[in-house]
């Protein structure tokens, strides 16, 4: 990140979208680490617009987050919005040690941490979160209280709501979802757990893997499956999708991938596989298992 940023080969795309893009898959992703971490996640949400890059705001907001629960040891954290304006800033708050006076501004400064900060860490999260506000034209703030906590807030233009009606993911969001059960394999479990805690969410079983051997060892044949592509060891879903297809024939599929190649997604489509970039919208996926359980319940539409 940082040698993209020294070389200026980050380019920002902003564009107008609903924050809810951005804060959905974010709150899903952290409420997993919050409960192993033992810490309490609140989320304010949001139906507002906003004009910016979703991928980089996406990891401005996934810095202060991380640091959120890091530092708030068995505390809360709270991810809010607010309109102030003609922007609406976006903040996170926790509950942790706190930042002394003299560090506020130090701690934006590469390989520089916080005179409280534990643990492992290269201090180099928040200057690139400042670079890419920065570059976003977005402006980044901290107040903080030594010994009771700190607010990281981002500034991020409102944008008028698009005129088509309805949104596609509004659309879905507002249909009703059947329950299901689902196979869900990843090799990182903190992206296990938050995919699994989404579809519990919308009242899906899911069997949980991280392995071959454990998505074949699944205990019921399920209604989809939704595999990670890179997996260890050099591995691949449509590896595993391969022995699945032939324990289980054919099973609706979802491939998520952050691998943006053409190649890749036109052998996922030629398989019969529905292709999801990372990171993922629920409300895209919503749909996905939407269409999947309509077929099933209604075999000859």
């Amino acid at each position: 990140d940082v040698a993209r940023l020294e070389s200026g080969r980050l380019h920002p795309q902003p564009r107008a979208f609903p924050l809810a893009e951005v804060l959905d898959p974010l709150a899903a992703e952290f409420r997993a680490i919050a409960v192993d971490r033992g810490v309490r996640l609140d989320v304010v949400g949001t139906r507002a617009w906003v004009h910016s890059d979703p991928q980089l705001l996406r990891r401005v907001l996934q810095n202060f987050l991380s640091n959120a629960l890091r530092y708030a040891e068995h505390g809360r954290v709270l991810l809010g919005v607010r309109r102030r304006d003609g922007h609406l800033r976006v903040e996170v708050w926790d509950t942790g040690p706190g930042i002394a006076a003299d560090e506020q501004q130090l701690i934006f400064q590469e390989f520089r941490r916080g005179g409280a900060a534990g643990g492992q860490g290269l201090g180099l999260g928040l200057s690139i979160a400042q670079r890419m506000a920065d570059l976003l034209g977005h402006a980044l703030g901290l107040r903080s209280w030594p010994g009771q906590g700190s607010v990281f807030h981002l500034d991020v233009p409102l944008a008028m709501p698009a005129s088509r009606s309805p949104p596609a993911a509004a659309a879905a969001a507002q249909q009703p979802l059947a329950c299901g059960r689902a196979l869900l394999l990843d090799n990182d479990p903190i992206a296990l757990a938050a995919l699994d805690n989404l579809l519990a969410g919308w009242g899906w079983q899911a069997h949980c893997a991280r392995t071959a051997a454990q998505a074949m060892a699944a205990p019921w044949r399920p209604d989809v499956q939704i595999l990670d592509y890179h997996l260890d060891a050099g591995g691949t879903g449509f590896e595993v999708w391969q022995e699945l297809h032939r324990c289980h024939g054919e099973v609706p599929t979802v491939m998520l991938t952050a691998d943006r190649d053409g190649e890749l997604r036109q052998r996922m489509q030629a398989a019969g596989i529905v292709v999801l970039y990372k990171p993922l919208k629920p409300m895209a996926l919503r749909q996905v298992l939407q269409r999947v359980m309509a077929v099933a319940q209604n075999p000859s539409g």
